[in-house]
């Protein structure tokens, strides 16, 4: 992937405001099989839904819901990622914050839209295309800058935060502090050095373990520090400078 005037011109844009992006799944196989018919329709050039009751009357108009971006059940991982999560990393890469949340109900399509399996490569999400975009960044950096890449994987539930790498033994609870900066950052949350796509997807191997909501964080030490955040559920990034040059 180059890292080109264009593609900067996205990440202007990117981070400017919040953007909101939906989404829709086609059916399963399970839900065609129960006689199951899609309610919603995809308008991809005006960015809207429509969502129609199947019961309501022919006559009735559809609710219609307007967003940043609208993408329905042919649109493919590829994609996503390129519109969405791409110009994200690039704005994070370049210094500026950045986050990508999914939500949805069960079975919407989360962990699809952000993990997906591995084989094919088309078929990943927008995790393994950010570490793929984060590494090869760094290679192509011509900075004189040094790179330092460290991984941490938490646990967020029912408001508690938890240390996944600390050790299945483990329980203690962190406690989220703001530094002098006002940036929020988890007190004593162990960090692993990664070289890697490979390192960081040989933590990530730690998720089968844990089922309740995760938080995989990437924090990428330059003249400043950039912190990438990546949730099972959710994809954020910040960044956050420091002034001893580290």
């Amino acid at each position: 992937m180059q890292w080109n005037s264009k593609m900067s011109k996205d990440a202007e844009a990117y981070r400017e405001r919040v953007q909101v992006v939906v989404r829709c799944r086609p059916l399963l196989s399970t839900e065609i099989a129960d006689g199951r018919k899609s309610c919603v329709i995809v308008d991809t050039v005006n960015s809207s839904i429509q969502v129609r009751n199947p019961k309501m009357q022919a006559d009735m108009a559809p609710k219609t819901f307007t967003f940043d971006r609208a993408y329905d059940s042919s649109s493919t991982q590829r994609q996503i990622y390129q519109d969405v999560g791409h110009p994200i990393v690039h704005s994070v890469m370049s210094g500026y914050n950045g986050t990508v949340l999914v939500y949805g109900q069960t079975a919407s399509g989360k962990t699809f839209t952000m993990d997906g399996p591995d084989d094919p490569p088309e078929m990943r999400g927008i995790m393994d295309n950010a570490f793929e975009d984060i590494f090869s960044h760094i290679k192509q950096s011509q900075s004189s800058d040094n790179f330092l890449v460290r991984a941490s994987y938490l646990e967020i539930h029912n408001e508690e935060v938890k240390d996944l790498l600390a050790g299945q033994t483990s329980c203690a609870r962190l406690d989220l502090k703001e530094n002098s900066e006002g940036g929020v950052y988890v007190k004593n949350l162990t960090s692993v050095t990664v070289q890697c796509v490979a390192d960081i997807k040989r933590l990530l191997a730690v998720l089968a373990l844990f089922p309740f909501p995760l938080c995989f964080e990437v924090l990428l030490l330059v003249s400043g520090s950039k912190i990438l955040k990546i949730p099972l559920h959710g994809f954020s990034m910040d960044r956050r400078k420091n002034n001893s040059g580290s």
